[in-house]
C-alpha cells in the first residue's frame, strides 16, 4: 500500500497561486529564502522587482543597482538572445535529441525522443520560421528538451575511483558554453547541481497551447523563462497518490521526492542517493581521510579508519551479490549518479513519474481536488522556484518559447541551510567537478 510522509507545504484549496517573491530579496539573503521556501517546499515566483507591473506579495522594493542579479543577467545574455548559441562552434558540433509529436493537439513530455539529426542552428532556424531543410519537422511538432551526453557504457561496478563518479552537470548545448553561465545561484545556497538544460518550443498563435502532461520531477526545479509564456498547473506531493500515474508508488518522502515500487527495493535517501552510490562516496571519504592519517603516528585513529573501509567494502561487496545489475537502480526511475548521461531502459515506453490523464481529465475524475496555478512570462524575467515532487502540467504559448532549467538534489526535510543534505559524510557535492563545489 502507498504510504505519504510529506511533511512540507500542501496546496488546501482550488486555484491557489505561488507567493511572488522580488528577486533581489533571494539574492540579498539565500538564508531567507532556504527558511522560507526550499525548507518549507513552498514553489515561489521569483521576478524582476524593477519593473511597474512586478507587485510583490513577499518582500518590497529596491533601486536597480540592488535588483541587479549578476548570475541571471548571464543567463539572459547568453541563453535569452538566440545569436550567442547560433555563433557557438561547439554548441552546433552535435545533432541534437528532439520529442516529436503527431499535431498540434498531442502532448509533449513523454520521451518520445527522436534523433534527429540536426544541429543546433537549424533547430533555431525551424523554430523562428525560416527556411527549412527538415520538410519532416515543422516548428509546432518539435521540442528540445533534455540532451543526454553520450557516453560508453560501463560496466564494471568494481571501478570506485573519483574519476568514474564525477559528472558535469551541464547538459549540451549549454556543455559548451558552461564558462559563460554559473554552475550554482546564489539564491539556491548550498543545494548541489544534478542538470542544467536548455528547452526551447514553438506554440503558435491560432491555437492551443502545447501541454508537457501532468507529471512531477524527482530534484528541486529553478525554472528560467527567457522567451514565451507558459502556464504551470500544480499539485502537492501527497496528491500524487491520487493520480492515475504510469509507475507504482511506493513513498512520497517528507521532502516530496516520490519513490516507485523496483524489483531492486534498494535504499534511496531523501536527496536521492541510492546505497550502492553511497557506499562508493564513502569508500572514498575513509580512504582521504586515510591518506591524511598516512604520516602520523596515530595508531589508533589509523585502525579507526581501516575498519570503517574494511566495514564499508564488505557492505558494498552484500549489496553486490544480493542485487546484481539492479544495484544502480534507484526507485524513483532514476540513477542517482548515471542519468542526466544515461537513463535507465524501462519496460514501459512511459516514465513512472507521469501520470496516464492530463490536468483536465483528472479535475473531472477528481472534482473536489485542491490545485494550484503558477504563469511565468518572460518579459516580466519571471522564475519559477518548485520543490522535488510536485505534480505539475506545463502550457507553453505566445510563440516561441525557451527556458534554462536547474534541477538540484532536494534537500532532508528539517535540514539547516549550512547543511541541506543531513549529517551524513557523503554527499553529491563529491561527484561535482572540483571548480563548481562549495
Amino acid at each position: 500500500m502507498s504510504v505519504s510522509s510529506y511533511a512540507g507545504t500542501r496546496v488546501t484549496e482550488a486555484g491557489w497561486k505561488p507567493p511572488r517573491v522580488p528577486l533581489h530579496r533571494a539574492q540579498n539573503d539565500p538564508q531567507w529564502f532556504y527558511a522560507n521556501f526550499v525548507a518549507k517546499r513552498l514553489p515561489c515566483i521569483l521576478f524582476d522587482d524593477t519593473l511597474a507591473d512586478g507587485a510583490a506579495e513577499v518582500g518590497d522594493k529596491r533601486p536597480r543597482q540592488d535588483a541587479t542579479c549578476e548570475w541571471f543577467e548571464q543567463i539572459r545574455k547568453t541563453c535569452g538572445n538566440l545569436q550567442v548559441l547560433r555563433e557557438s562552434p561547439a554548441a552546433n558540433e552535435r545533432t541534437l535529441q528532439l520529442e516529436q509529436r503527431s499535431d498540434t493537439d498531442e502532448r509533449f513530455g513523454l520521451g518520445r525522443k527522436v534523433a534527429s539529426r540536426i544541429s543546433l542552428n537549424d533547430f533555431l532556424d525551424i523554430m523562428e520560421g525560416r527556411l527549412n531543410a527538415h520538410s519532416e519537422l515543422t516548428r509546432s511538432n518539435i521540442y528540445m528538451t533534455t540532451q543526454y551526453e553520450d557516453e560508453e557504457e560501463d560496466d564494471d561496478d568494481d571501478i570506485d575511483d573519483e574519476a568514474c563518479l564525477m559528472r558535469n552537470p551541464f547538459m549540451p548545448p549549454l556543455l559548451a558554453i558552461q564558462d559563460k553561465l554559473p554552475a550554482r545561484p546564489p539564491i539556491i545556497g548550498k543545494l548541489v547541481p544534478w542538470s542544467i538544460n536548455l528547452w526551447c518550443g514553438y506554440a503558435p498563435m491560432s491555437s492551443r497551447p502545447s501541454s508537457s502532461g501532468l507529471h512531477h520531477d524527482a530534484h528541486d526545479n529553478l525554472f528560467i523563462l527567457l522567451h514565451g509564456k507558459k502556464t504551470f498547473a500544480l499539485l502537492s506531493p501527497e496528491r500524487v497518490l491520487e493520480v492515475l500515474m504510469y509507475g507504482s508508488v511506493e513513498h512520497v518522502m517528507p521532502n516530496g521526492r516520490i519513490v516507485y515500487k523496483s524489483a531492486s527495493h534498494i535504499q534511496v535517501r531523501q536527496d536521492g542517493m541510492d546505497r550502492k552510490t553511497e557506499l562508493r562516496l564513502l569508500l572514498q571519504h575513509w580512504q582521504s581521510q586515510l591518506d591524511v592519517l598516512c604520516d602520523s603516528n596515530d595508531a589508533d585513529a589509523i585502525q579507526k579508519i581501516e575498519d570503517a573501509l574494511d566495514e564499508t567494502l564488505d557492505q558494498l561487496a552484500s549489496l553486490d551479490q544480493g542485487l546484481g545489475d539492479e544495484s544502480q537502480h534507484s526507485g524513483d526511475g532514476e540513477s542517482s549518479v548515471t542519468s542526466p548521461r544515461r537513463p535507465e531502459k524501462a519496460e514501459s515506453p512511459h516514465p513512472d513519474s507521469f501520470a496516464r490523464e492530463n490536468f483536465e481529465e483528472l479535475l473531472k475524475r477528481s472534482p473536489g481536488v485542491h490545485w494550484g496555478q503558477a504563469e511565468l512570462q518572460a518579459k516580466r524575467n519571471e522564475i519559477l522556484y518548485l520543490p522535488a515532487g510536485w505534480m505539475h502540467e506545463v502550457s507553453s504559448s505566445g510563440g516561441l518559447h525557451l527556458a534554462v532549467n536547474y534541477w538540484f538534489h532536494p534537500p532532508v526535510f528539517g535540514a539547516p541551510f549550512d547543511r541541506p543534505y543531513g549529517d551524513s559524510n557523503v554527499s553529491f557535492e563529491m561527484i561535482l567537478p572540483e571548480s563548481m563545489r562549495q
